[in-house]
């Protein structure tokens, strides 16, 4: 089946997949929902269609299944005889909405499920979660008080969540709960195989930038602190230096600072090891997902987190780059 683009139009569908070039989709672990970028050629020429595709309409992306669901949020014409296209899946109103919101000791996931409700974000999952949110947010989008919420979760229990829509519904799922073996299927009569087995151009970096080997968590104001938990690698600071972060949190939350502070260790005492690669395209793959590597040539060996996806298509040929952190 070949890919389509349907722009929905006051609930009436239309495939402009004929006319519609330069697709490119992608997300990130960093940012929030899918971006969906594609160009529309233009003409004067007597039989050329003149439909017209305006922000605001709905575009759908699909081939055996549905890939992406979203809202055209800009739409660029130049002197060129293409009109380029910019859509966001429905994370983007997270992004977009402020509230108001008072939060007494509920579960941080159905404080979160409230914030969807509230803005009729249809949700898919959201995992279920240990810490209790006691906090007023105002003049905060959905999206700040959702990572502040998550936040809070892992500063308790060192977990780390993704979110993203899948289709139009809201998912927080758990870093590294989703495993997917990514394929490529040349022709309908030949097998499909692992597009790890085949990588193209790839780079490694290995920092030490990002790290912490002491963390101290404090309460209080310029005129006094109080330290109410500390942790400490020494042999580590002994290697590389004291590298110490510094949080501050309510001081009606001290029985927690030293839990937070071991969490906050665990999550930054180390050496991050980055790769790149390229590779054949799957449909299915995007951040947020594990993936196993077993490529001798290039000595990639093992599972990385996929923390940002970037698929293009181009002359019926889809590739994609994927940025991936170690496990």
């Amino acid at each position: 089946m070949a890919y389509q683009i349907i722009i929905v139009k006051q609930n009436t569908c239309y495939d402009i997949s004929d006319i519609a070039g330069n697709i490119n989709w992608k997300d990130s672990i960093e940012s929030l929902g899918m971006e969906f970028d594609f160009s529309v050629a233009a003409s004067d020429e007597k039989y050329f269609t003149k439909f017209v595709i305006e922000v605001g309409d709905m575009v759908l992306f699909r081939k055996e299944y549905e890939i992406f669901r979203g809202i055209i949020v800009n739409k660029t014409v130049s002197e060129t005889t293409a009109q380029n296209f910019k859509a966001y899946d429905f994370c983007w109103y997270l992004n977009k909405s402020k509230l108001i919101k008072q939060f007494n000791g509920i579960n941080a996931a159905e404080a979160i499920k409230q914030i969807c409700n509230e803005l009729n974000i249809k949700i898919g999952n959201i995992t279920n979660m240990r810490a209790n949110i006691n906090h007023i947010y105002y003049d905060k989008t959905a999206a700040d008080i959702i990572d502040d919420i998550l936040e809070q979760e892992t500063q308790q229990t060192a977990k780390i969540y993704i979110k993203e829509i899948r289709k139009d519904s809201f998912y927080i799922f758990e870093k590294g709960s989703i495993t997917i073996q990514p394929m490529f299927k040349p022709a309908s009569n030949i097998a499909a195989f692992p597009i790890t087995n085949e990588i193209g151009s790839f780079n490694k970096v290995w920092s030490i930038e990002d790290m912490k080997n002491a963390v101290k968590i404090v309460s209080g104001s310029e005129k006094s602190v109080r330290i109410l938990g500390e942790a400490k690698d020494e042999q580590n600071i002994q290697k590389y230096g004291l590298l110490q972060e510094i949080e501050s949190i309510d001081e009606k939350e001290f029985n927690k600072a030293q839990n937070i502070a071991q969490n906050k260790l665990k999550q930054y005492n180390k050496i991050s090891e980055t790769l790149r690669v390229d590779l054949l395209g799957d449909d299915s793959t995007r951040a947020g997902r594990t993936i196993t590597i077993n490529h001798k040539k290039s000595e990639i060996l093992g599972n990385f987190f996929i923390t940002s996806c970037n698929h293009t298509l181009s002359k019926g040929i889809h590739t994609m780059t994927l940025e991936l952190e170690r496990i």
